[in-house]
């Protein structure tokens, strides 16, 4: 049994005095924490999105501009014309209260998205496929996913400096008593974490590399030893299926080939050495993975949102950002870019999570002699260098073939005519050699570390 769902008539009028507002006076967008989907209306919806493009772009606010932008969207008749704009700024009985007008629109945006999720629930309730168990996880799901307001988070310095003092004090005694104490979340690799003191929470670390150089391989060892050293994990893999990505956590794992498990080509060894994998793996609750495409920047903070509390997460990885979709879709590459690392950079601190992000960088650098990447090869946008905090790329030399190079693939000081010395490594331990580039370290040192790669089973150590 549905019923129709009657709007009140003075949320309309509310919509409409904000949107007035905002001609009148556009300085309150600024603080004004409504999203275009808060709004009821069609044409009020036209209007706010038009304000907030104007707003992003830094452009001036009146009636005319967002004619303009209306029409640039196709929708100017489709909201009435110039005159509806017009009769907007007409309805605002006083700037003072677009505040107030606010809360009220997300208070019965909040009430309508409660109403269709517990008309999902019932109809869920009348299909006797579903258990019991699948009920009652679903449900929680579909009210869970209803975002609340974001709480105020106010402290004084005083009050910081005593929490910071807290945990440096609590660090020393783990180190002093020959723990491993890691002010951040651990990445996988033990000399990556001495150099960083792991991925720091509250911003936005950079893991960067061309294609095939590991990057994937590293966030995946950093969910590994995340959620093993009790840290929640949410993992975003906008790229790989489940399957893929499953099959390289346990060819590293249990040491088997990826191509072994992907033929299913497994002797009665690595049979045993899987199921224990898996037997391990079985036991991470706190390690969660979302395969779906398709997401914006912020889908996939309120995705990880949803999860944190049940979670427990303190490491979010996105693989990769430039498969994020565009929240407007007319968006450059340079604005959509620059968008999500802000929407990640927000949620790190809102969040007090370790955004883990992975970024590709563009083929320029494989036409220098020397292909280890600089900050300015990343493709897209320097938005992405400029809002990380910690920069690690990756580079392996094996890669382009060849042999060795002097300088790039080891530090030597023997004369130049010199063909061969011991400083070269060997072709297996070059094969195996992975050059972890910190290229920014937030507080921190930058420089170079060196890691292990195993290439069957595509593991970082």
């Amino acid at each position: 049994m549905t019923r129709t769902y009657q709007i009140p008539t003075a949320i309309l009028d509310a919509e409409a005095s904000i949107l007035g507002g905002c001609l009148i006076a556009p300085y309150v967008l600024r603080d004004l924490e409504l999203d275009v989907d808060d709004l009821f209306h069609f044409k009020h919806k036209v209007v706010f999105t038009a304000l907030r493009n104007l707003e992003a772009r830094s452009a001036p606010i009146d009636v005319l501009t967002v004619e303009a932008e209306v029409e640039r969207a196709g929708k100017l008749d489709a909201i009435g014309g110039v005159s509806f704009l017009g009769e907007l700024a007409l309805r605002v009985p006083t700037v003072d209260n677009v505040h107030e007008y606010a809360s009220l629109v997300r208070g019965e945006q909040t009430k309508r998205r409660v109403m269709v999720a517990a008309s999902d629930i019932v109809m869920l309730a009348a299909d006797p496929t579903v258990t019991g168990a699948q009920m009652l996880e679903r449900a929680s799901a579909a009210i869970g996913s209803i975002d609340g307001p974001t709480a105020e988070r106010v402290e004084t310095i005083g009050e910081l400096a005593a929490r910071r003092f807290a945990d440096v004090e609590r660090f020393a005694q783990e180190m002093a008593a020959g723990g491993r104490a890691l002010s951040g979340v651990p990445t996988g690799v033990a000399n990556l974490d001495a150099k960083l003191g792991g991925w720091q929470r509250g911003i936005v670390n950079l893991i960067a590399a061309r294609p095939g150089m590991g990057k994937s391989s590293l966030a995946l060892a950093t969910a590994d030893a995340a959620s093993e050293a009790g840290y929640g994990a949410h993992v975003f893999t906008l790229e790989d299926s489940w399957h893929a990505y499953t099959d390289r956590q346990l060819a590293r794992l249990a040491g088997v080939p990826a191509i072994k498990i992907r033929q299913a080509d497994i002797d009665r060894d690595e049979v045993a050495r899987l199921y224990r994998a898996v037997v391990d793996l079985r036991d991470r609750k706190n390690w969660i993975v979302d395969e779906r495409g398709g997401l914006t920047a912020q889908e996939v903070v309120r995705a990880m949102r949803r999860q944190q509390d049940r979670v427990g997460t303190r490491v979010a990885i996105c693989d990769y950002i430039q498969l994020l979709k565009r929240r407007d879709p007319r968006m450059s590459d340079h604005e959509h870019l620059g968008d999500a690392m802000q929407t990640l950079v927000e949620s790190a601190k809102v969040d007090d999570v370790a955004w883990v992000v992975l970024s590709q960088f563009n083929r320029e650098l494989e036409k220098r002699v020397d292909k280890r990447p600089q900050l300015s090869d990343l493709r897209g946008s320097g938005e992405i260098e400029e809002k990380c905090k910690i920069a690690v790329a990756l580079y392996r030399g094996s890669y382009y073939g060849g042999r060795p190079k002097r300088d790039v693939d080891y530090e030597c000081n023997c004369p130049e005519a010199v063909r061969s010395c011991a400083h070269a490594p060997s072709m297996q331990q070059w094969e195996e050699q992975c050059q972890l580039l910190v290229l920014k370290g937030g507080n921190g040192p930058t420089g170079l570390v060196m890691a292990h790669w195993s290439g069957a089973t595509t593991r970082i150590s």
